[in-house]
């Protein structure tokens, strides 16, 4: 009997009981680790939190993009030689090519100096300090060869090709006056300055696929503490009991009051 009236009081819990008593446990250091269905819920769910967020921006990167001014950029390319008079005869061919690969080490880090700086600016009239020159301007050697390609950005392109081409020729000036190693090295500009037809900066649809991107992992970053502030509400069905438990609840209060009656 007694087990029978356990198996009956059991069979009387209501569903959304069961569904308490067999829940797992949350632990104490801040509750289980979700599963990869209920992350999949909650970014479903919160779906709206990404699309707006990698939407808002996407547009504030665009529109900051298109309110930027172009900007253009060109090159000049110079190449450091020897004169082949002072050349030494007894000088193998691979140590007179590391000796010059030096200098144009030091060549380059010559071209970003403020000494550079200030006479193109002097040369040109610009109205520029030389800290914002020097921002503008980049050297680099061509892999490991005697060439230094210079490159200079501004807002106009015939100001950026003009300047780029004044650097070479500053640059070929000033080391014909100096003897870094006892021998007569040569700057020669190789060409004339390039510039670019379409401008190097801003890309509108560049940065805005990138904006996108990071758009999204906020979005789902938001989507998830949103998740973790503010979780899911059990449906109605797991908090209120079902309607048809109410008049069983009765039957089973006056079938007890019966018993009473007679007993």
């Amino acid at each position: 009997m007694h087990h029978s009236r356990s198996n009956g009081d059991r069979d009387t819990i209501p569903k959304y009981a069961r569904r308490e008593l067999s829940a797992p446990a949350e632990t104490s250091e801040g509750g289980r680790v979700p599963s990869p269905k209920e992350l999949l819920e909650a970014i479903r769910r919160r779906i709206w939190v990404i699309l707006v967020t990698g939407f808002v921006l996407t547009a504030a990167t665009v529109g900051v993009s298109f309110l930027q001014k172009p900007t253009y950029e060109a090159y000049v390319t110079v190449l450091i030689a020897q004169a082949s008079e002072s050349s030494n005869a007894d000088t193998s061919l691979s140590s007179q090519s590391t000796g010059l690969q030096l200098i144009t080490q030091t060549m380059t880090e010559a071209v970003n100096s403020r000494l550079i700086a200030e006479a193109v600016i002097s040369r040109l009239g610009l109205e520029i300090t030389p800290e914002d020159f020097q921002k503008n301007l980049t050297a680099k050697q061509i892999r490991a060869t005697q060439f230094i390609q210079i490159n200079y950005r501004d807002t106009s392109p015939e100001r950026a090709q003009q300047v780029a081409s004044a650097i070479g020729n500053e640059l070929s000036e000033q080391v014909s006056e100096v003897n870094p190693l006892a021998s007569d090295v040569t700057a020669t500009v190789w060409g004339q300055a390039w510039v670019s037809d379409e401008p190097v900066s801003p890309k509108p649809v560049r940065n805005g696929l990138g904006a996108l991107g990071a758009g999204l992992m906020l979005g789902v970053a938001l989507a998830f503490l949103l998740q973790y502030l503010y979780p899911k509400q059990r449906s109605r069905d797991e908090v209120e009991p079902p309607s048809d438990m109410s008049p069983k609840v009765g039957t089973v209060k006056n079938a007890t009051a019966r018993h009473k009656r007679w007993g």
